[in-house]
């Protein structure tokens, strides 16, 4: 991983956890890069991850406290914790994978509803806004489920 954040502790924590080298941006120039194998699908778009879902959400305990009661310990879920970061990475994911997104993200000027109609326009079809707040009829597109985060029993009828 080459970044200009490699003192952050959480980029050291997460990094430390998949076992991701981290390397300064600043020396990024420095290091020879040897690529050991070529990747035989080049130039064409990567091969679909399949995933039971996949959740976006900045808290990250709510996140874990998400996955661990509402899917099975077989499924694959797919975290994301910054919005930006999922957008990079949304190729990766068939159109038909269910996508669980928070309204409000402390660190971004992107809402849930502005994230699931970018999803919505590429065709993805399975989105669910997570939110504990209340929205009128007229504020939610007719593509996107509203799921209360104080009600998330809700959930398994889906």
């Amino acid at each position: 991983l080459v970044t200009s954040h490699y003192a952050n502790a959480l980029v050291c924590e997460q990094a430390e956890k998949t076992g991701t080298k981290i390397l300064p941006k600043q020396l990024a120039s420095e290091i020879p890069i040897q690529v050991d194998k070529i990747n035989e699908r080049s130039g064409s778009a990567k091969a679909p991850n399949k995933v039971d879902a996949v959740i976006v959400d900045d808290n990250k305990h709510f996140v874990d406290s998400f996955i661990f009661c509402m899917f099975a310990e077989d499924c694959v879920v797919d975290p994301y914790y910054h919005p930006d970061h999922f957008l990079d990475n949304v190729d990766q994911y068939p159109k038909d994978t269910k996508i669980y997104l928070d309204h409000n993200f402390a660190n971004s000027r992107l809402t849930g509803i502005d994230i699931a109609k970018k999803l919505y326009e590429q065709g993805y079809q399975y989105l669910h806004l997570l939110s504990g707040d209340a929205f009128e009829q007229h504020e939610i597109p007719n593509y996107l489920i509203v799921i209360r985060k104080n009600n998330l029993v809700a959930m398994n009828e889906l």
